[in-house]
């Protein structure tokens, strides 16, 4: 496996673990408030503020880091969406 292909496989895994596990929150806690259950939408908030910075973060810094390294081995033009996704 080349570099490109590793970057990738790293820039997509990190990509899922930083939109899917935000989607997964907003979800359940979404449900959580629709059944008025405060005391578990009180634990979910508590959850968040731990993995806000031990994951998100994180996943994020890799998925736009591992981005424009892609762009960058792949020797390509940077598209006005790579550079707005940066900004």
């Amino acid at each position: 496996m080349n570099t490109y292909l590793a970057l990738k496989f790293v820039h997509v895994m990190a990509a899922i673990a930083w939109t899917g596990g935000g989607l997964y929150f907003s979800a359940f806690g979404t449900m959580l408030e629709s059944r008025g259950d405060s005391r578990s939408l009180v634990s979910l908030m508590r959850l968040l503020g731990t993995q806000g910075p031990a994951v998100f973060m994180p996943a994020a810094l890799v998925t736009v880091i591992s981005g424009v390294a892609l762009l960058t081995l792949g020797s390509v033009e940077w598209p006005a969406w790579s550079i707005l996704g940066i900004a």
